[in-house]
């Protein structure tokens, strides 16, 4: 009989377990705010905004598939500079450029 022991592996899971339970109330809330809210739509606004969260959702799991693939090929540290450049980019943005 194995000891049960902490391990990452199950860690992160559960924390992906937890986020994914997350979303379906989440997104039942916000649906009847939007609806409770008055604002009325056509069928092909529903259609056209049905669409767009459908593609969005798609490029969505594609690029971060993208992306852990090529973290799990190469090092971390493209990724981590290029992170820090556009912090930096949108401080200066926000600190210099936009007043």
């Amino acid at each position: 009989m194995q000891s049960w022991s902490w391990q990452p592996e199950r860690a992160d899971f559960s924390a992906r377990r937890r986020y994914a339970s997350e979303q379906p109330p989440q997104a039942a809330i916000k649906l009847l705010k939007f609806f409770l809210s008055g604002v009325s739509f056509t069928a092909m606004d529903m259609l056209i905004l049905l669409v767009g969260c459908t593609v969005s959702y798609i490029v969505s799991l594609l690029v971060i598939e993208g992306l852990m693939n090529y973290v799990r090929k190469h090092s971390f540290s493209a990724f981590g500079v290029y992170r820090i450049v556009l912090g930096i980019a949108v401080l200066l943005y926000f600190l210099v450029i936009k007043k």
